[in-house]
């Protein structure tokens, strides 16, 4: 959750009067901290609470509506979904343009169309998919890896020729866990579609 935040927010530090290092390390480290803290509170405290009651379906629902736990973890839920789809349309969009219309100067027409279009196509998998498990499992479990690990590393390796051995050996571990994860959840997913056919 963390990475994830921190990789829709850094295209945003391009916007600073004064870009710094030390205001990306801040960033990081604040990011990570809110959101360890949101796991703590609403995550393992939920678990060890409910833990032999929980299923597939969200924890929350073990919990009474008017409940004050249930009530805060909605609110933050929404609070978080509020800040950070904005900046992960932001940062889609910014790809999608340097992809498919490398160096023309971005107009408000296609700015606007882009975040549409991104927006419907979310919507539109999350609404279709009967098994939200298995939509999970597949988005997580292979496009996520391929953009946190496989992408950096292979732009890394391209950008510094003359870098230290041990810095290429870190690349190609994120490059083979990558591959494993990506096997690993697609194989998980074949399994569950499996049995969900019988």
């Amino acid at each position: 959750m963390s990475y994830n935040c921190i990789i829709n927010l850094f295209p945003t530090l391009e916007h600073l009067r004064n870009c710094t290092v030390k205001r990306g390390i801040t960033l990081s480290g604040i990011i990570i901290t809110a959101c360890f803290f949101l796991y703590a509170t609403f995550g393992i405290c939920t678990y060890l609470d409910k833990f032999d009651l929980l299923s597939a379906s969200s924890a929350l629902e073990l919990y009474p509506a008017k409940n004050p736990f249930t009530i805060v973890a909605t609110v933050c839920v929404i609070f978080i979904l509020l800040v950070s789809s904005p900046l992960m349309i932001w940062a889609a969009r910014n790809s999608v343009d340097a992809t498919l219309f490398k160096g023309k100067e971005m107009t408000n027409l296609r700015w606007i169309l882009t975040g549409f279009i991104l927006c419907l196509l979310s919507a539109g998998l999350a609404a279709t998919s009967s098994n939200i498990l298995i939509f999970f499992n597949i988005v997580g479990g292979i496009l996520i890896p391929v953009v946190t690990l496989l992408f950096p590393a292979l732009f890394f390796m391209k950008a510094t020729p003359n870098r230290k051995w041990y810095r290429t050996v870190q690349a190609l571990i994120s490059i083979l866990f990558t591959v494993i994860a990506a096997v690993a959840c697609t194989a998980q997913t074949a399994l569950e579609i499996k049995n969900s056919s019988k």
